[in-house]
């Protein structure tokens, strides 16, 4: 009996490490391995902000017009003009009038199109006659009547337009406005766009006036 408890004092330490490494295993076995989780990569939802080069301008730019100015002007030529442009703005750019232009009856606000010619007479010139497609001499009847007539829309001055029957002064002022403002009328049914203009009023004056 002696010899047993003696036997047991002696090996109970290495058998607590025995123990200790068989519980420390079974543990190992019996415990998931928590494997670490890759974290995921971010994704942007951020929208690329559009380059401003690639924005979208605005606004329009007013077409040109070219015109051959003669007669009695300081520098006659063909000169090149933001539309809608005037007889007067023609003349300027061509140096002004001479001494020896003749400025009664020029038409100055005469509304000028593409490959118009601008003639400023001389004193005591007879005016020519407008050639087609031509502006005309600056003044002469010929610039806003038709041999019909009939009052040309894009050509006649607010005087002119007054002719017109039911055309009174604001009238008038309110169609040299649109024609300046959209570059001439394309139509006669244009006239309806402007202020005070319907249909009733559009079918007493259309015998009356023509485009060109």
């Amino acid at each position: 009996m002696h010899n047993w408890k003696e036997l047991l004092r002696q090996n109970v330490l290495p058998l607590l490490l025995v123990l200790g490494v068989v519980a420390f295993l079974i543990y190992k076995q019996l415990t998931p391995e928590v494997q670490p989780q890759a974290s995921a990569p971010l994704v942007s939802t951020t929208k690329p902000t559009p380059s401003s080069s690639a924005s979208s301008q605005v606004g329009t730019e007013s077409g040109k017009i070219t015109v051959d100015v003669k007669g009695a002007v300081q520098k006659p030529g063909v000169y090149e003009l933001t539309s809608p442009a005037r007889a007067q703005t023609a003349i300027q750019k061509a140096g002004g009038l001479t001494s020896e232009a003749d400025p009664n009856g020029l038409n100055l606000a005469q509304l000028l199109k593409d490959e118009a010619i601008v003639y400023v007479p001389r004193q005591g010139e007879a005016p020519a006659v407008a050639a087609t497609g031509s502006a005309g001499p600056v003044g002469s009847p010929a610039a806003s009547t038709a041999d019909s007539g009939k009052i040309k829309l894009n050509q006649a001055s607010a005087e002119d337009l007054q002719k017109i029957p039911g055309i009174g002064k604001k009238r008038a002022e309110d169609i040299l406005t649109f024609r300046d403002q959209n570059g001439g009328f394309k139509t006669i049914d244009d006239l309806k766009q402007v202020s005070g203009i319907g249909e009733k009023t559009l079918e007493k004056i259309k015998d009356h006036v023509q485009i060109d």
